[in-house]
């Protein structure tokens, strides 16, 4: 019986998108705060904090990389697929073959796409708000209690509305809510050792006349977005899984870059100023940011569904077979890291002329950006639906043989 569509069924899910929102604006509030105090800290202590922060930063990249084998290998294993209350969050949703129809499908992408709508429209209405209320220079200090939240708010709707996008085109098995709040919360948090590897490399590369936003914002910053893979690694299936973790690590730094930049430009430039940047960013540096971690999740998807399929028909599930996959994992990471990292820097440069006849190229940069991205978004989409397919075709098959008696069911 076919599921039908009904304005109930869609209220659901943007409800539930909006419960999500919540959980990632008081993160963001959260993170912010912490992000104020480090510079605070940074401006009275910067050497002894700096090098305390490189310290950290540097151990960060082992301790993420145990904490990703003792969450893939235990944690997600022993999450049950009924579990109720916390778990629900961590739950896959698989869509069953014996429920699956395309209005099933149709549901969810309308879901997506209705809360996308309601985060554009609340973005430029707040955006607006926002801007009046800090029209003047340091306004935002004068009404902090109403312009914090609404700079946060402002900041964070676009950002969601990126991820939703992505998000619509996994409808056969959506990755859990909690996966993706984590994925976000692990963009924002990668800002803040790239914020002292960033500070570090600009004393010395300041002074050989290197630019610390083409040469060490690119490889740093990719990095460590790159780094939450080993958080998420086992739920990785095919390519768009990973390109939706890949994205919303993106996401994240995004915003909360957007937050250091925003929150300067209205202190100092006022409303207007914010206006300008704000949407500038939002448009533009956010798939910039998405991009690079996309495509490594894009690549580590097509490494564990299709290379590792044929390599396993061929060769079988022995030695040769792991080699292989490590070495071609190996490759596809390497290739996508610097992909992102010459992708980044070309931008970064080309946004450092400013206002000028280079602003053209920066903006028509931004434009590839964008349609690289949807069309990228777009294949992962077209293969998913190809392999699920491809499985619903052999479920209909065997329910025949089973219908008809055959001993081979």
């Amino acid at each position: 019986m076919e599921e039908r569509i009904d304005l109930k069924t869609i209220y659901k899910g943007v409800l539930n998108d909006f419960g999500s929102l919540g959980i990632i604006l008081i993160i963001v509030f959260l993170l912010t705060i912490v992000m104020g105090v480090v510079f605070v800290l940074l401006f009275i202590f910067r050497d002894m904090l700096l090098y305390f922060g490189l310290f950290l930063s540097i151990c960060l990249i082992p301790i993420v990389i145990i904490i990703g084998i003792i969450l893939n290998q235990f944690l997600y294993k022993k999450i049950p697929l009924k579990g109720k209350g916390i778990w629900y969050l961590f739950r896959g949703r698989s869509v069953p073959y014996a429920k699956y129809s395309k209005k099933y499908r149709n549901i969810f992408i309308i879901q997506r796409f209705s809360f996308l709508s309601i985060m554009i429209i609340l973005f430029f209405i707040m955006l607006f708000i926002t801007g009046i209320v800090n029209i003047f220079p340091y306004m935002c200090c004068i009404c902090a209690p109403i312009s914090i939240p609404l700079i946060l708010i402002t900041i964070t709707l676009p950002a969601m509305a990126w991820v939703s996008f992505t998000y619509a085109f996994d409808p056969y098995e959506p990755e859990p809510r909690a996966m993706i709040i984590i994925g976000i919360a692990w963009g924002i948090i990668s800002t803040f050792p790239s914020l002292f590897f960033n500070t570090f490399n600009g004393g010395w590369m300041e002074d050989m006349g290197l630019s610390t936003a083409v040469f060490s914002a690119p490889i740093v910053e990719e990095l460590f977005k790159s780094l939450g893979f080993f958080l998420i690694y086992s739920k990785i299936k095919d390519e768009t899984d990973g390109l939706i973790y890949g994205a919303t690590f993106g996401a994240g730094f995004s915003l909360m870059e957007n937050l250091i930049y925003g929150g300067n430009a209205v202190f100092l430039g006022g409303g207007i100023m914010f206006v300008i940047l704000v949407s500038f960013r939002s448009f533009f540096n956010i798939v910039g940011h998405m991009i690079g971690p996309a495509v490594i999740g894009y690549l580590i998807g097509w490494n564990k569904r299709s290379v590792s399929t044929k390599v396993k028909k061929k060769l079988g599930k022995g030695p040769a077979h792991k080699i292989i996959m490590i070495f071609s994992f190996t490759f596809f990471i390497f290739t996508g890291y610097v992909f992102s990292v010459i992708n980044h820097g070309l931008w970064n440069y080309l946004a450092g002329f400013g206002i000028s006849w280079v602003f053209l190229l920066t903006f028509l940069l931004g434009i590839v950006q964008i349609i690289f991205f949807i069309i990228l978004v777009l294949v992962a989409y077209f293969l998913a639906t190809k392999e699920f397919n491809r499985g619903l075709k052999r479920y209909k098959s065997r329910s025949k043989k089973k219908r008809t008696g055959s001993k081979y069911g």
